[in-house]
């Protein structure tokens, strides 16, 4: 016997990968692309598990978020989108 129980369920929301989430002091953060460049963004969460997490304010659908940012990644610096195989 297998099932499944759903905690909660949304429509229309804008949920990231928690792998490019981190923590600054007390808020939430992560890093969008933008022309180029590497933005952090304060963002506020909602609902949220261990893959993935409901973002309330800070990103919009369709921003390019930054997975496993690495230590050298800073507001501003120049990245490159990869193609996904």
């Amino acid at each position: 016997v297998s099932g499944e129980i759903v905690v909660w369920f949304g429509r229309d929301v804008v949920t990231v990968p928690t792998s490019s989430l981190f923590r600054m002091g007390e808020s939430w953060q992560l890093f969008v692309v933008a022309e180029g460049r590497a933005r952090r963004r304060e963002v506020v969460l909602g609902h949220r598990n261990e893959g993935s997490a409901e973002i309330v304010e800070g990103v919009s659908e369709g921003d390019t978020v930054i997975l496993f940012p690495p230590e050298g990644v800073e507001d501003g610096i120049r990245v490159r989108v990869a193609a996904r195989p």
